[in-house]
């Protein structure tokens, strides 16, 4: 966690010389998520879950923007083996470092383009196993043989965004994680890679 807050410290601290406003906002909404790849033959399927977080932008020029901020997301993706059901439910926190441009000349209704790195950390989840005798369980997060999930990961995001009004905005984003996040010894076979789709609604205070 350490590596990430330095890392939003130090977007503050580049994009932010002596009498440069920084805008800040809000947003809200749903992340569908998608862990590609195979478990024992078997395809992950995708899941719903939620997601939120704040913003910071600073304009660079008239139409171009850098954007970060930190962001929660509900990932995860739902698993059917030998007639039983895993629901496996991740939560992870992100920074991206994108730039932004708006497309057009500024009128009404705004729209703009995004994308970049970012980077994230897997704080943990559960596990629901459906069946006869149904159970839950903590999410091993680390880099052990017997974890779920590799605790680091960073990736690649894009985004269009439509503002119909001054502050308001409606997002849509997806994301492609660029590592396998599988610890196991098995990882070569099971690789899995997260990729998501997010829609959100949101607020920039200017």
């Amino acid at each position: 966690m350490r590596s990430i807050y330095f890392l939003l410290a130090g977007f503050l601290l580049l994009s932010a010389p002596a009498g440069a406003q920084i805008y800040f906002g809000g947003e809200v909404g749903v992340n569908v998520s998608s862990y590609t790849g195979k478990q024992s033959g078997t395809n992950r399927k995708m899941r719903v879950g939620e997601t939120f977080g704040f913003i910071m932008s600073k304009d660079i020029t008239w139409h171009l923007s850098l954007v970060s901020g930190l962001t929660y997301a509900r990932n995860g993706y739902t698993l059917n083996r030998d007639g039983l059901i895993y629901k496996v439910g991740i939560n992870t926190l992100e920074i991206p470092l994108n730039l932004e441009c708006e497309i057009g000349r500024p009128k009404k209704v705004n729209y703009f383009i995004g994308g970049g790195p970012y980077v994230a950390a897997n704080l943990g989840g559960k596990t629901a196993l459906s069946g006869l005798f149904p159970t839950n369980q903590d999410l091993r997060v680390g880099y052990g043989a017997g974890d779920d999930i590799r605790r680091y990961d960073a990736g690649f995001d894009l985004w269009f965004v439509v503002q119909p009004t001054k502050g308001l905005f409606f997002r849509a984003r997806c994301n492609s994680s660029f590592f396998n996040l599988d610890p196991s010894k098995y990882a070569r076979e099971n690789a899995m890679r997260n990729q998501d789709l997010r829609i959100t609604v949101g607020y920039m205070f200017e």
